[in-house]
């Protein structure tokens, strides 16, 4: 037994240097194991650290691009929506104006219609004219016409006269030599004496009758040429109211053809005027449709206006969230340089990135109320 314990300690002193040595071997190379795990999964913490510390570097650009893109949406809604009140106080005057000019339309439609129905009374009251002047007319040439006759009737009056004139010359010479011949019979009846004494007387009686028939025949001829010579004065007065009544239808005609003129631009006036109401009618209506399209385009810009508040609000939002993300994204930048500073060892960097990242989240706090008071403005 003793020998076989001594056998046992020599093969165990012998052993345990060699079980050392294995143990050494051994620690060392799960060291180096430990060290290169260790190692590789530090340079892949480093480099997700780096990818992290890239994608929140862009997070913070995205995050700044958005508080900006905020800030010019928030300005430019404000715009919109000066803007916008612009535009509706503009479509009110519009509207205003629309129903001006339909009630202006309105107006110049009832003077038109009045204007229409002064135009159809003159038109009435001028083809009444014109049947006047017309008769008128009429008359004075059958007046013409009349006095035509009554000049031909004198002139053959005057022709009898002068007729009658001549048969009465032919009497006169007839009586003088009746007279002459009772008075050669006196002489004759004279000479006979007692014989003839009868016949004297009776050559007496034809003298005197020849005188007497000399004095009728004389005054008839005096009557006569007095009676020819007012013909001659009636002819020419006569002559002179023709010319008159002539010169008078020629008037008349003038003057009917003056109304009937006067009656077509009347007529053509009224059609005129009758176009006017008829466009009056036209803009009265469209003004019209113009003030009911201002009245919906106002309520469609309210609308609007009230989608711009709602937006405005959504806007104001968007911009305070952006101010949250930019400050969550600067301070996610600041542990992630923590666990850059960590993993590289370096205590200084970590703490001067921390200290940076707290100051710039600061600043991003005390800008984010005069921010939000621009947006409010």
């Amino acid at each position: 037994v003793i020998v076989d314990l001594q056998l046992i300690s020599d093969l165990f002193q012998e052993t345990i240097p060699r079980l050392l040595l294995v143990s050494l071997i051994v620690l060392c190379f799960g060291l180096a194991i430990a060290f290169m795990v260790t190692h590789s999964i530090l340079k892949r913490l480093k480099s997700f650290a780096i990818r992290l510390h890239q994608m929140a570097h862009n997070k913070v650009r995205i995050a700044e691009q958005v508080r900006q893109n905020s800030n010019s949406v928030a300005l430019s809604n404000e715009n919109q929506a000066a803007q916008l009140l612009k535009v509706m106080e503009k479509i009110k005057e519009l509207g205003t104006h629309a129903l001006e000019n339909q009630d202006k339309a309105q107006l110049n439609i009832n003077s038109t219609d009045q204007l229409n129905d002064s135009f159809q009374q003159i038109i009435a009251q001028s083809q009444s004219t014109e049947l006047a002047v017309s008769g008128m007319r009429n008359s004075i040439k059958e007046g013409s016409e009349s006095m035509v006759n009554i000049m031909s009737v004198l002139l053959d009056v005057r022709d009898s006269g002068l007729l009658i004139n001549k048969i009465l010359e032919s009497l006169n010479s007839i009586t003088q030599q009746t007279k002459m011949l009772a008075t050669n019979a006196a002489i004759e009846a004279a000479r006979a004496g007692e014989h003839g004494k009868g016949f004297g007387v009776v050559a007496n009686e034809v003298a005197k009758l020849a005188e007497n028939s000399k004095l009728a025949t004389h005054q008839i001829s005096k009557l006569i040429s007095d009676s020819a010579q007012q013909g001659m004065q009636i002819g020419e007065l006569a002559d002179k109211g023709n010319q008159s009544l002539k010169q008078l239808e020629n008037k008349y005609e003038a003057l009917s053809d003056f109304v009937e003129d006067l009656a077509k631009s009347v007529l053509l006036n009224s059609d005129n005027v009758t176009d006017i109401n008829g466009r009056a009618s036209k803009v009265s209506e469209l003004s019209l449709s113009q003030s009911k399209a201002t009245e919906d385009l106002l309520c469609l810009l309210q609308q609007m206006d009230e989608n711009e508040n709602q937006n405005k609000n959504f806007t104001d939002k968007i911009l305070i969230e952006s101010h949250q993300l930019h400050e969550g994204t600067l301070h996610l930048l600041g542990l992630i340089k923590e666990i850059e500073g960590l993993i590289s060892g370096d205590e200084n960097s970590t703490q001067i990135s921390k200290n940076r990242l707290n100051n710039q989240s600061k600043l991003g706090r005390l800008q984010l109320p005069s921010n939000t008071k621009n947006l409010g403005g």
